[in-house]
């Protein structure tokens, strides 16, 4: 680590409990940030930032077990947990240096706008017009992959008033950032958007709007400023209103991926009710290593319609959304920060309540298993076939992530459970390590056949 990374104002330095190392993010400068995520590997995600990799892990083994291998899902875990890092602090620094960059500009009249920061240099800007012609406003659909918080942040540049829903913790932040830089730019004037020539401007920042998405009053928020013709920028992947992240109300299920999720569907409520248009967007790099503003087909609502209409268009609309997601997800999975919440969309397989998994197995089953063992073979959770360990307060939790069904170990095999995660996995020497007690030894046997049955181990 460099000196910089072992300063106090590192992550690093007493790093006390995970949430104590998230919260001194906060404090890093930009560089400092981006040389503390530069030095993260698997080992140290999981010691400092477990409650981000963890689900992002889960999730990928879910869309990817059959596809890719263990090792391969581990690494794209790391980008997409480093990747989350990052994003966390983009509006922050972004709303600074612009606000930076316009004051310095303001000093050299003349001069053309600097582009250099600017990531989406060559796209179709103009489409955001064109959808706002009618004055109904926009409601731009983005999800958390590759660029999105650039996205917004870019649009304003090029001359949108934009509105971005944020958690309150967040809200706060952006806001007060937000003030700062209109009272120091109170003397600049922005341009707003007009035409394919436009260019982006530093002094725009002033455009960009952030609302509470806890506030109870963010459904009449959103309908004035989509009144006003303006646009808002929504994260249809966050799932969560006012009743947070698990509420039920205003759900319905679509298909993603070829898992049934439950998904909120506020876009295309107002979408229907006001004659908005949605766009679906997102922006991410691509193979070559440039930055792509990837535009969906836009979803135009019925211009006469009637009530009998609308949990149809509801319902289409957000499978389209999701199908545009999933479609990028699976192309780009190591730039899917938002990975880390579809465990919380998906509805629970057969077995949401931890079954056991110890059970009386025929002579037959037990008999392979001896033999594999004798032959000096390893047996170890099947990992690859979407099998994932959960530690709990009661216990060792075995889930498998494609139907989101649980078994649970019997209290006694804490230390069965925990050698076949190993990478060494459980053989006839880690048991004859163990205990010289052949009774203990044939549970042990009866519990590897069952989940051999089971299919939740392999042997190698």
């Amino acid at each position: 680590m460099t000196s910089q990374l072992q300063s106090e104002r590192s992550p690093a330095a007493n790093p006390g409990t995970p949430n104590d190392i998230e919260s001194r993010l906060n404090d890093l400068t930009e560089a400092q940030l981006e040389e503390w995520v530069k030095a993260l590997d698997e080992d140290r995600l999981i010691k400092f930032h477990r409650n981000r990799y963890i689900p992002i892990y889960l999730n990928l083994l879910a869309v990817f077990s059959g596809t890719r291998s263990v090792e391969q899902i581990r690494s794209l875990s790391v980008e997409c947990a480093k990747a989350s890092i990052l994003s966390h602090r983009t509006v922050d620094f972004y709303i600074v240096k612009a606000t930076e960059m316009a004051e310095r500009a303001s000093l050299e009249p003349g001069q053309s706008p600097n582009q250099d920061s600017i990531r989406f240099k060559n796209c179709d800007w103009d489409i955001f017009q064109r959808l706002l012609n009618p004055g109904k406003g926009l409601i731009a659909c983005t999800y958390r992959i590759g660029h999105y918080n650039h996205l917004i942040l870019e649009a304003a540049l090029m001359g949108y008033k934009v509105w971005a829903p944020m958690l309150e913790s967040k809200y706060a932040v952006v806001d007060s950032l937000l003030k700062q830089a209109r009272s120091r730019l109170a003397g600049h004037e922005p341009r707003e958007y007009k035409g394919p020539g436009s260019k982006a401007r530093p002094e725009n920042i002033v455009f960009l709007n952030v609302v509470n998405a806890e506030d109870p009053a963010i459904s009449i928020r959103m309908v004035k400023v989509l009144k006003k013709n303006e646009i808002i920028f929504m994260l249809p992947d966050g799932n969560r209103g006012r009743d947070g992240v698990w509420g039920e109300t205003s759900r319905i299920t679509v298909d993603f991926l070829g898992f049934p999720i439950s998904v909120k569907t506020g876009a295309a409520r107002l979408s229907f009710r006001l004659g908005t248009p949605i766009l679906p967007v997102l922006a991410i790099t691509d193979e070559t290593g440039a930055d792509q503003m990837i535009l969906g087909e836009p979803i135009i609502p019925p211009s006469r319609s009637n009530r009998d209409d609308e949990a149809p268009y509801i319902k289409d609309t957000m499978q389209s959304l999701y199908t545009f997601l999933g479609t990028y997800a699976v192309k780009y999975p190591e730039q899917w920060e938002g990975c880390a919440a579809v465990h919380r969309w998906r509805r629970p397989g057969t077995g949401e309540q931890p079954g056991p998994v110890e059970s009386s197995q025929p002579s037959t089953q037990r008999e392979e298993v001896i033999s594999a063992l004798e032959a000096g073979e390893s047996f170890r959770i099947n990992e690859q076939g979407g099998i994932a360990r959960l530690q709990t307060a009661e216990g060792d939790i075995w889930v498998d992530m494609k139907n989101l069904k649980s078994y649970k170990h019997p209290q006694w095999a804490s230390s069965v459970s925990q050698a076949l995660s190993e990478d060494s996995g459980l053989n006839q020497s880690w048991l004859d390590s163990q205990a010289d007690d052949s009774q203990w030894q044939g549970r042990v046997v009866s519990l590897l056949a069952d989940l051999k049955k089971l299919e939740l181990v392999v042997g190698r």
